[in-house]
């Protein structure tokens, strides 16, 4: 579905018709430098909104400030409704996530990068219906540099990379930018969100 395209168009009753998405996604917020000394990270996080329909994630996006604006720490994620933006859900477990730094001369493209690859995943642009395999989107906001990334449910190549490819061609990135792969369990391991190795990168 485009849903940048859907018009605003009303029905026989003279209500304004609604898209429905494909899935129901859910808005996440959360920010270590919040988080009460008593607070697990999971008890940070928190489930802001879902949405089911190209109106209702517009009204929710429109209202929300963009990634730039949020402070140092702070990470939003969209998720399909029922996973959470945790290694440690039962979706993501098997899984891993191709991330995109944004830093130095490319850090003006944030919000734009961000919304184009949410655009791309609630659209169903990325994945085939039968055989789906993203989970969500993280963008994540820390000092000098940002970085977006695209959770799977599997850590398999032929299967993530078609993934990748896609969503690095909807935001036209420039060649020298990569989305490199890395596994949930290693960051369980080291318990580390982003310092683990890269298995492959697109």
């Amino acid at each position: 579905m485009a849903v940048e395209a859907a018009p605003a168009t009303e029905n026989a009753t003279g209500e304004v018709a609604r898209h429905p998405l494909q899935h129901r996604w859910a808005l996440w917020y959360d920010n270590a430098k919040l988080k009460a000394a008593t607070e697990t990270w999971a008890d940070n996080l928190k489930h802001i909104l879902a949405f089911e329909t190209v109106q209702e994630f517009w009204a929710l996006f429109n209202n929300v400030m963009p990634p730039s604006m949020l402070s140092v720490q702070s990470n939003y994620s969209v998720f399909k409704e029922g996973v959470k933006p945790m290694w440690e859900d039962t979706a993501n477990r098997q899984g891993g996530k191709f991330v995109l730094t944004v830093k130095g001369e490319d850090l003006p493209q944030l919000d734009q990068w961000w919304l184009h690859a949410v655009l791309s995943a609630i659209g169903e642009t990325l994945e085939s219906e039968t055989d789906p395999e993203v989970c969500g989107l993280v963008v994540s906001l820390r000092k000098g540099q940002h970085r977006i990334a695209l959770w799977t449910k599997t850590c398999e190549e032929s299967r993530v990379v078609p993934v990748a490819k896609k969503l690095k061609e909807a935001l036209k990135l420039p060649a020298r930018l990569k989305f490199v792969f890395q596994t949930h369990s290693d960051a369980v391991s080291s318990l580390s969100s982003f310092q683990n190795a890269s298995r492959f990168e697109v």
